[in-house]
């Protein structure tokens, strides 16, 4: 069998056909980090957010670490006791303990709603350091069987 050769005219003709036009949306693509977010990602980091004010709680008193605009980014000691926090509290749906998967999301969804509402991003070196120790905090992920669909 052989490939139909493409013309160099037919992909802008058909693109053209379905309404695409070149350089009309310059000013909108060039606007950087808009901030603008999809609404379910807005909702997993504002979940994300009440689970770190659900946890600050329990925190000792004499630092203030509520979010607010300009708070500063959280040290790795404290980004860690609330993702261990977390870690107890997520639930699986398979199984009691949340899946690292899961975790390194959720860890996700925490960093960038952090980011949006203070202002202020963690430091690259504490975020890899924070995604090395996900895996002991949460279950490690099994591949299923064969067995496993017999057991229901």
């Amino acid at each position: 069998m052989t490939r139909k050769e493409v013309s160099a005219q037919g992909p802008l003709e058909r693109a053209r056909a379905n309404g695409y036009k070149q350089g009309v949306h310059q000013v909108e693509d060039s606007i950087k980090d808009s901030a603008k977010y999809v609404p379910k990602t807005l909702k997993d980091q504002n979940t994300a957010l009440r689970v770190y004010e659900k946890w600050l709680e329990s925190y000792p008193p004499g630092q203030d670490l509520s979010l607010r605009k300009g708070l500063p980014p959280l040290d790795l000691p404290t980004i860690r006791d609330f993702l261990r926090f977390q870690a107890a509290l997520g639930q699986g749906r398979l199984d009691s303990r949340i899946t690292v998967d899961s975790l390194n999301t959720f860890t996700e969804w925490f960093f960038a709603g952090f980011a949006r509402v203070t202002g202020n991003t963690i430091d690259e070196e504490d975020r890899l350091a924070v995604y090395k120790v996900l895996p002991s905090l949460a279950k490690r992920r099994r591949r299923s069987t064969y067995a496993d669909l017999e057991n229901g």
